[in-house]
Order: C-alpha cells, then structure tokens, then sequence
C-alpha cells in the first residue's frame, strides 16, 4: 500500500526524517505515490554515502518531480562520498534535480580505484544545479547509454584537483 502525497506532505528532510539520501530516494520509490507532486529532499549539512536513482517513481508519469537540495549557497558543506563507487548515479530511467552537493568518488588510499562523481544512464534524466566536486577516479560526470544531463541556469560547479569536466554558465 503506497502513501499518497497530499499538498501538505512535499518536503522531507535528512537525516530527520529520512537517515540518507539513499534511503529517502528507496522510500519514495517503495512507499509513497507522488500523485504528479513535486517532492523536495532537504539534505542536512554532513557526509553522506553514495546514492543510486533507478526507475521512475510512482504517479510521476506526466507531471511532478523529485528534488534532492543540500547547501545550495554552500554545496561543499553537504558531501555526497561515493568511496570506490561512483558518488551519484541516475539509471533505468530516474529523473531528478539534485543541487547544493559536493560530491567525490575516490578511494582515498588508492586514487586508482573510484568511480564517476556523476554518473547518468540507461535513459535516466538528470538536472544539476549548483555543485561542488572533489576528487574522482574518473570524470566527475559521466553520461551514457541513453543518459540526459541538463544544467539549471546559472549553475555553476567548482572543481577539486582532479576532475576532467567543469563548466560555468551565465
């Protein structure tokens, strides 16, 4: 049996409500119907795991969306630390906003193992906006297999030492 969101019930926050990104994310999917809502995730200023998106959520088919919002003004407070994974990943269709993270993906004994600090594919649809990146084995943002990257109006990401993506827009 699904929760459906009502008006009043479109903002959660971790780690109050939810303990991780991760498991916020796994409680929309399971639990909730979004009933076309938009939904924000209000991440806390911390260290957090790595997180993966996969598969649409229920009752977003035409309208709605999922918001995952850390420190925008400030995204190196809110670290997503994908360890030897990848730091974010969007797959088998997810679509979500994320904004106001740094996110990293390296093991910090190897460098050589790690991931992607961003990864979007197999048709998941991606929006960044403000992000911070330290330092990933690999691209900081990796797109493929059918993946879609789409970067808010001035966004704008800061890059750690090592990265071989960066952008600004104005």
């Amino acid at each position: 049996m699904r929760t459906e969101l009502t008006e009043n019930m479109n903002i959660f926050q971790v780690p109050s409500y939810f303990a991780t990104p991760q498991i916020a994310y796994d409680a929309l999917r399971n639990e909730y119907d979004l009933c076309s809502r938009n939904v924000r995730v209000e991440v806390a200023t911390g260290t957090y795991p790595r997180f993966e998106m996969a598969g649409r959520l229920t009752g977003m088919a035409y309208d709605g969306s999922v918001a995952f919002i850390g420190n925008e003004s400030n995204p190196t407070l809110v670290h997503i630390e994908g360890g030897e994974g990848n730091g974010i990943v969007w797959r088998s269709g997810a679509c979500a906003r994320v904004a106001g993270f740094k996110v990293s993906a390296a093991n910090p004994i190897s460098f050589a193992t790690g991931g992607h600090g961003i990864q979007v594919l197999e048709s998941a649809r991606a929006d960044l906006g403000v992000m911070a990146y330290g330092d990933c084995a690999y691209a900081c943002v990796d797109v493929a297999s059918s993946g879609q990257l789409s970067t808010s109006h001035h966004a704008q990401y800061m890059m750690g030492q090592s990265e071989r993506f960066g952008l600004v827009e104005d």
